[in-house]
Order: C-alpha cells, then structure tokens, then sequence
C-alpha cells in the first residue's frame, strides 16, 4: 500500500530493545471539503419515507433525521417487509439498505420498481457501506441514488430534497 503511494517503510531495530517501524507516502493536498447550510427543513415537512434496514441502531438513527426534519416514517427490518410495506403505503421516498436478511435490497427494489403497488415511481435510494455496490451494473440502475454509510446528513438532506417536487403513487 505504501509504494502505491509513492513512500517507502523503514525500520529501527535493537536487539532485545525492540523494533520501530514507519514509513512515508507522498500525498496531494485536497481543497477542503465545501460545508452545505441545511435550513430549510420545510421542504420535507409532512413527507413520508420508508426505512429498509435491517440494523437497529441505523434505522433508529434514520428516522431521528428524519422525524426531526418532519418527515413521518415507517421501518421495515429486511427486503421482504419493505415490499409489503409498499403495497399498504404511498412514499414519497424510500431509504434501502442494500444488503439484509430475507431479501436484500437489490431485491426488494426490483420487486417494488417491477410490481402492481402503490410506490413503483417513488425514488429509492440505496443505503449501504459497501463499496462495491456501485460496481454492480445490473442492480445500481434501480436506485435513484446510492448514500454511503455513515450518513453524511448534508448529502441525505440534499438527495430527499432532490425529490421534493415528486408526487406520491397512489
């Protein structure tokens, strides 16, 4: 990993001193990271979303966001639930974690984009750290967007806003 990046290791060693070891990576410098401003909640007051997530502590986190920028939310635990939540509610949006027990997220999207129920129009944005899930051609094309875990909430605030003009499928 190091000579990827251009640097070298090297080490420091005495007999029954012990040994350190380090090393150097040459590096360019970034500009820094632009900081968007969330103030206007109001865009998504009175919202609906469904959180597919299968981890506790994440969809609890989720809905907090959510339910704090006015957004009412239901949770499915896995992709088999969030497809039956699809068919008893209207979303204007969907968060799905791309990979949960059942049915993954891959699944549960093709199915809810594919079949009679009230959100095949809805966007649906994956959730997920893996970051190979881009790389997946044949199943990226039915999310709206991909949010990367963790969370960034300038990025999860922007991408629901994003949708904000969309009208549910009833």
């Amino acid at each position: 990993m190091v000579s990827l990046y251009g640097g070298r290791i090297e080490v420091k060693s005495a007999l029954n001193k012990g040994s350190e070891f380090y090393f150097t990576i040459k590096l360019k410098r970034v500009a820094k990271k632009e900081v968007i401003e969330i103030t206007d909640f109001e865009l998504l007051k009175g919202k609906k979303a469904l959180i597919a997530e299968d981890t506790p502590l994440n969809a609890m986190l989720m809905r907090k966001v959510l339910t704090n920028w006015g957004i009412d939310t239901d949770h499915a635990k896995d992709g088999k639930a969030a497809l039956e939540a699809s068919k008893k509610n209207a979303y204007d949006f969907i968060l799905m974690d791309v990979h949960m027990p059942v049915m993954n997220g891959f699944e549960a999207t093709r199915l809810i984009k594919t079949t009679a129920n009230k959100n095949q129009k809805t966007p649906v944005f994956a959730v997920t750290a893996d970051v190979l899930t881009s790389d997946n051609k044949e199943s990226t094309h039915l999310f709206d967007a991909i949010l990367w875990k963790p969370l960034e909430i300038d990025k999860l605030f922007k991408a629901l806003s994003n949708c904000k003009l969309q009208k549910r499928a009833l």
